[in-house]
C-alpha cells in the first residue's frame, strides 16, 4: 500500500466509501430519528452532526490503523487528509447551526461572539473543528513530504481526532453525571473503533493481500470494542431513562430502540462476516471487490447506527 501524490484509487474509495456511503446512510439515520421523536427532535444541526460524525469517526479509524493492524502511516496520509477537512467544514456548520438554534436567530444573524456567550453554544462542534484541521494539517504534512513533514506518529493524531469525536457526547445529556461522561466517552471511542477501522481498511486496502493482511487483525480485536459498546451502551440507557414506559413514551427512547434495533441486525451482519468472509479474505479466496462489497456494506449499516446516535444527541430525553 503507497500513498502516491495521484492515486485514483484512493479518491474512489474515498468517494465510495464515505461521500457516497456513509454520509447518506448517516443522514438516513438521522431522517428515522426525525421521524421517530418528532416534534421533541432531532434538531436541525442533526443534520451536518451526523455528517460529522461519518467522516469523525473515519478518520479517527484511520489514525489508529497503524497502531492496531500495522498499516503504513503513507497509506493513510490522503484519506486523513481529505477526510480531515470534510470532517472540519460539517463540525464547524454544526457548530454555527447551534448558536442559531440557542439564540433562536437566522444563520446570517451569528456572530463571532454567540460561540463564546449563548447558553449551550456550540463549542463542543468548534473544538471537533479545531481537531479535524490538526488532523488535516499532520497529514498533509506527510505528503507534501520533506522538511516541511511533521515528524509525529499517527498515534498523535488519533489521540487528537479522540478527542473531537468524543467532546461532544461527554458534553451531551450526560456530561453533568461524573460516571454518566465515562460511560458516553467509552461508548463513543468503542463505537469510533469498530466502524472506524473496517472503513479505513476499506480506504487503504489494495488487492487480496492487503485484506487478507489488515482483515483478520481487525476482527480479533473488534470483539472486545463491541463488547465495551454493548456494555458501556446498556449503562447509558439506564442512566438516561426514566421508566420502562419511557422507552415507547418518549420520542428519545423511540430513538434510542430504533439504535438497538441497528445495532442488534449490525452485530448479525458482522458474526455472518466474520464466519464466512473473514476465513475467506485471511486465505486469499475473497476477491478484492468482494471484501469492498462486503465492507461496504457493513460500513452502511453502521453509519445508519450513527446517523441514530446523532439524532439521539439533539432529542430531548
Amino acid at each position: 500500500m503507497t500513498a502516491g501524490s495521484a492515486d485514483p484509487v484512493a479518491r474512489v474509495r474515498i468517494w465510495r466509501v464515505l461521500i457516497g456511503s456513509a454520509v447518506p446512510a448517516a443522514l438516513l439515520g438521522v431522517g428515522l430519528g426525525w421521524a421517530l421523536a418528532h416534534p421533541a427532535g432531532p434538531q436541525a444541526s442533526a443534520v451536518t452532526g451526523g455528517a460529522a460524525v461519518a467522516f469523525g469517526i473515519a478518520v479517527f479509524g484511520l489514525a489508529w490503523l497503524p497502531a492496531t493492524t500495522g498499516a503504513s502511516a503513507a497509506a493513510i496520509a490522503r484519506p486523513v487528509a481529505i477526510g480531515a477537512m470534510l470532517w472540519a467544514i460539517a463540525a464547524f456548520l454544526t457548530s454555527w447551526i447551534e448558536v442559531a438554534e440557542r439564540a433562536d436567530r437566522s444563520l446570517t444573524a451569528v456572530s463571532t461572539t454567540d460561540f463564546f456567550t449563548v447558553s449551550g453554544n456550540g463549542l463542543p462542534s468548534l473544538v471537533a473543528t479545531g481537531c479535524a484541521v490538526l488532523a488535516a494539517l499532520w497529514a498533509w504534512s506527510q505528503l507534501l513530504g520533506g522538511a516541511r513533514s511533521i515528524q509525529i506518529g499517527p498515534e498523535l493524531a488519533g489521540a487528537v481526532t479522540a478527542v473531537g469525536v468524543c467532546v461532544g457526547p461527554v458534553t451531551g445529556h450526560l456530561g453533568q453525571h461524573d460516571f454518566g461522561s465515562v460511560a458516553v466517552a467509552v461508548h463513543t471511542l468503542a463505537a469510533a473503533w469498530w466502524c472506524g477501522s473496517l472503513a479505513a481498511i476499506a480506504l487503504v486496502a489494495r488487492g487480496r493481500r492487503d485484506w487478507a493482511r489488515l482483515l483478520p487483525v481487525f476482527s480479533r480485536r473488534a470483539p472486545w470494542a463491541v463488547g465495551a459498546l454493548t456494555v458501556s451502551g446498556i449503562i447509558v440507557a439506564v442512566m438516561q431513562l426514566d421508566s420502562v414506559g419511557a422507552i415507547v413514551d418518549t420520542g428519545y427512547g423511540r430513538v434510542m430502540v430504533a439504535k438497538l434495533v441497528g445495532l442488534i441486525a449490525l452485530l448479525g451482519l458482522a458474526w455472518r462476516h466474520r464466519s464466512r468472509w473473514v476465513p475467506r479474505a485471511a486465505d486469499h479466496r475473497a476477491t478484492e471487490a468482494e471484501s469492498l462489497r462486503h465492507a461496504v456494506l457493513e460500513t452502511l449499516l453502521m453509519a445508519v447506527v450513527l446517523g441514530l446516535a446523532a439524532a439521539l444527541a439533539t432529542t430531548a430525553a
